[in-house]
C-alpha cells in the first residue's frame, strides 16, 4: 500500500506542476497546483519512509523465524554430523544465505516491481 501510494504521488506530482506552469503562461498563478505538488513531493518521501519501517518489521520477523527453524534443524542432526562439520563455516553459510534472500526480496518487491509498474503507468499516461 505504501509502495503504491509513493509511486502514485511520484507520478501525479509532475502533472500538477505542468498544470501550474501552463496556468502561469496564461498570466494566472495556480496556487492550488503548486501546493498540491509540494504536498505530493512530501507524501512521496513519507510513504517511502513508512515502507522502510514496515519492511523492517517484516524482515525482523522473517529472520527470527528462519533462525528458529535452523536452530531446530541443527538440534535434530546427529552428533556425528556435529563432530565432523566446522560450525563456523556452517553459520557463515547460513548468514550469507539469509542476507542473499533479504537482498533478492528487497530489490524485487521494493524496487524492481514498483519501478516497472511506474514505467507502465507513465507510458499509458503519455501514450
Amino acid at each position: 500500500l505504501c509502495v503504491a501510494a509513493s509511486k502514485l504521488s511520484n507520478i501525479y506530482a509532475p502533472l500538477l506542476i505542468g498544470k501550474a506552469v501552463n496556468e502561469l503562461r496564461d498570466g494566472k498563478v495556480d496556487y492550488f497546483s503548486i501546493g498540491m505538488y509540494a504536498l505530493l513531493g512530501f507524501s512521496n518521501v513519507l510513504f517511502k519512509q513508512l515502507q522502510n519501517i514496515i519492511y523492517l518489521k517484516v524482515k525482523q520477523t522473517a529472520y527470527a523465524q528462519i533462525a528458529r527453524n535452523t536452530f531446530k534443524h541443527l538440534h535434530q542432526l546427529s552428533l556425528e554430523w556435529h563432530l565432523k562439520k566446522k560450525m563456523g563455516n556452517v553459520l557463515r553459510s547460513m548468514d550469507r544465505g539469509v542476507n542473499s534472500a533479504n537482498t533478492v526480496v528487497s530489490y524485487l518487491f521494493l524496487y524492481l516491481v514498483p519501478s516497472a509498474a511506474e514505467c507502465l503507468v507513465v507510458f499509458v499516461i503519455f501514450y
